[in-house]
């Protein structure tokens, strides 16, 4: 394996050894014992969707990964998300035929495939009010393939990603709403180490269902038991919070809601009790407000998006469109070491590649490894939870906080994989440029120079394009840098639009959000202070459009905002009303920036 392989061996390896997790379990319905010591040693590389399965068992979301796939792969990971987003938006009569079209052409393939058809067939069924006992059947088959034993008493023998942890609660669901079934799913993923996103994609569900079963199993609830299921709830309210998206937000919220009344009325509205449940009440009406104004359905109908798998490209196509984007002739691509025949063949499809053939031919296309990051590559633990809590400061413009902790990931991630070097720079440059501590043409000279060490700037006009995650925020903060500075050059605004055409797919556009959002945002923002309000609440309907699958709750905030800042200035009006529902999602979700800004406004708008 080469380096940036090597990499995540020794990630996974460490993440495995550092929760006493045995390589035997670890792969235990996926890959054998001997398979994944190999890996980690160095010696064999693993399929990307067993990857992905590794990296949700270990307690890590893999949505943050870019990932290449070959033609017949890509052609199966199209026909999955076809299935996944069409559940999420409720297009259930087109889901059905995707279903049979799946199941016909893939399912049977390899048992990963397969367990996700039964999983979507039960989640169909489920949307549509199906029969109960088939839909159980379904749960069960799709356990069957990964997990050999799905008793609660069980569970501590087990290591479970967030789709098998989904379909077990699913499975107990449909089978008997015994409510110690859900607390043991719950005291699992407790124990479990993982990040924010592992945990707020099982836990709250599964304190949801031990609720409904609750009330089911005791119409009447003791004090003690009262105060026990809020602590509970407290517990799923906490991790929705620092996950920061609406799925259960609403369920958990409105199910506190009533714990919260109860104890206030036995305390006599004293104390805590009163101003929790407040706090809860304007939460939820917050939460019921915002899902109203967007077109989002408060109750959460099901969790076919936990199934995606993003930022995955066709090989062939990457290969090819970035090859005639930078002039090569495919002689220059094969080098010396290669046969012309062979490229050519990769290119087109016709073979897979060897992996040190694809591993020459990406170098050579200053593309990033065969499954990557989207932030650094790194290959600790450590390092990832750097990365994340890096992330949470940047993206919230905590630039101080951001700064101190970059500090830190130089030492943990290695700066001679060219993708973290390019990627660190341009931290560093962004943090300087916001900081105020170089102006805005230091900053676009700095960024056009990174852009240079993989592609030529003129790449912008060129016909047949392809561009990285990285490069695509590279070309967004330029934008961003020169609006309010110098006159706006929208010929480069427009290449960049009509790329992002091409990722915007009806059915796929949530394969690139990450990218889409970032550059749609800008879009908006820049057409809105241009004063191109109809043009900029068109990018707003789009990032709505996004986040009616997605739900993350800034986003939709930081939306919603620029809509209300389009009508202000331009017709002049100052409802508030808007702004203060913002504000309570915003401390919903601990965004202290945004509250503080809110609040500034709305004293500013009254006044």
């Amino acid at each position: 394996m080469n380096d940036e392989q090597l990499v995540w061996a020794d990630f996974v390896k460490e993440r495995r050894k550092e929760q006493q997790i045995l390589a035997k379990q670890l792969g235990n319905g996926l890959c054998s014992e001997s398979q994944i010591l190999h890996f980690e040693n160095g010696k064999r590389k693993l399929p990307n969707v067993v990857m992905n399965r590794l990296l949700e068992r270990l307690g890590i979301g893999a949505e943050s990964f870019a990932q290449y796939a070959d033609d017949s792969s890509y052609a199966c990971w199209r026909a999955r998300s076809r299935i996944v987003y069409g559940i999420a938006k409720g297009d259930y009569p087109l889901v059905k035929e995707n279903l049979d079209l799946f199941e016909k052409e893939f399912a049977k393939s390899n048992i990963l495939r397969e367990q996700f058809f039964y999983r979507m067939k039960a989640m169909y069924l489920s949307c549509i009010q199906g029969n109960r006992q088939e839909i159980q059947e379904y749960l069960k088959k799709s356990l069957s393939f990964t997990v050999k034993n799905v008793e609660p008493e069980h569970l501590d023998e087990t290591v479970l990603s967030v789709e098998e942890l989904d379909t077990l609660l699913d499975y107990y669901w449909y089978t008997e709403h015994n409510p110690e079934w859900f607390l043991a799913v719950a005291k699992y993923i407790q124990k479990r180490v993982s990040d924010d996103q592992f945990q707020g994609k099982t836990f709250p569900k599964a304190i949801y269902y031990y609720y409904c079963s609750m009330k089911e199993k005791y119409p009447e609830w003791e004090l003690s038991m009262t105060m026990e299921i809020n602590r509970w709830l407290d517990e799923a309210l906490e991790i929705l919070r620092n996950y920061g998206f609406l799925i259960y937000m609403w369920e958990i919220l409105s199910c506190r809601r009533e714990t919260l009344g109860i104890l206030r009325e036995t305390f006599k509205g004293e104390g805590a009790w009163k101003e929790q449940y407040e706090e809860n009440v304007r939460w939820c009406e917050a939460v019921e407000w915002i899902c109203r104004d967007v077109g989002i359905e408060k109750e959460t109908t099901n969790t076919a998006i936990y199934y995606a798998i993003r930022n995955v490209e066709n090989i062939s196509d990457v290969i090819r469109r970035r090859r005639k984007m930078l002039h090569m002739t495919e002689k220059e691509l094969a080098g010396g070491d290669l046969d012309v025949k062979t490229v050519w063949r990769i290119e087109n499809g016709k073979v897979k590649g060897q992996q040190e053939n694809l591993r020459r031919i990406m170098e050579r296309l200053h593309l990033p490894p065969y499954m990557i990051r989207n932030d650094l590559v790194v290959s600790s633990y450590s390092g990832k939870c750097l990365i994340d809590e890096f992330s949470d400061a940047f993206s919230s413009n905590r630039f101080e906080k951001a700064n101190r902790i970059l500090v830190q990931i130089e030492n943990e991630v290695n700066m001679d994989i060219p993708y973290n070097k390019q990627q660190f720079e341009w931290y560093k440059c962004v943090i300087a440029y916001k900081s105020r501590k170089i102006n805005p043409r230091q900053f676009l000279n700095k960024v056009h120079q990174l852009v240079e060490e993989s592609i030529p700037w003129e790449a912008l006009q060129e016909e047949n394009q392809y561009f990285t995650i990285n490069e695509l925020s590279y070309f967004s903060s330029t934008i961003s840098a020169i609006e309010g500075e110098h006159d706006v050059d929208f010929k480069i605004v427009k290449r960049l639009e009509n790329y992002c055409k091409g990722l915007y797919y009806e059915d796929l556009g949530v394969n690139y959000s990450r990218a889409l959002a970032a550059f749609f945002d800008v879009f908006q923002s820049l057409y809105g202070n241009s004063g191109i309000f109809d043009v900029s609440n068109q990018y707003c309907d789009k990032l709505q459009k996004l986040q009616r699958i997605n739900k993350r709750i800034r986003t939709i905030v930081d939306t919603r905002y620029a809509k209300w800042w389009n009508e202000r200035e331009e017709k002049k009006t100052a409802d508030i009303e808007p702004l203060s529902q913002m504000l309570e999602l915003s401390s919903l979700i601990k965004d202290q920036a945004t509250v503080d800004f809110l609040s500034n406004k709305m004293s500013t708008v009254v006044c």
